[in-house]
């Protein structure tokens, strides 16, 4: 008695491929999630160093041609978007400028050419504020 083959054998993928594919695709979509956090954070980092550029141009402005005095701090307050404002409350970006002597390096202008040092803290009142400095020099009547 021979026996035929009526059936074509069925093929399927054992527990143990489906097992190892599915840990890969976890791996790639956790790997994925990842990146977002890190993406969304340099946009943050880059809309904050475009608001502190655009708050810089301003405090340059408006210090151009105004006598300063060494040793004067000088206090400006910004929105989110860079704008200056007056009140506490919309304050998010904080700029404190230091006046200080240029003479170590042009000693025959100290009298015209100061230093000055801008800082700027945010978000104003957090415990641990990020901050970046700048340094240049403006030339006072």
């Amino acid at each position: 008695m021979s026996f035929t083959k009526t059936q074509e054998a069925q093929e399927a993928f054992s527990l143990i491929e489906v097992v190892i594919a599915l840990a890969i695709v976890t791996f790639c979509i956790t790997s994925i999630f990842g990146l977002f956090a890190v993406g969304l954070k340099a946009n943050k980092d880059s809309y904050d160093d475009t608001a502190v550029a655009i708050a810089v141009n301003q405090v340059l402005a408006d210090l151009a041609g105004k006598p300063l005095a060494i040793g004067d701090e000088p206090i400006y307050q910004f929105n989110q978007s860079g704008k200056l404002v007056t009140t506490e409350s919309e304050t998010y970006y904080l700029c404190q400028i230091k006046v200080s002597s240029y003479e170590s390096v042009l000693p025959l202008a100290a009298d015209h050419i100061r230093a000055l040092a801008i800082e700027f803290k945010w978000p104003h009142g957090a415990t641990q504020p990020e901050n970046r400095i700048f340094h240049t020099c403006v030339t006072v009547p």
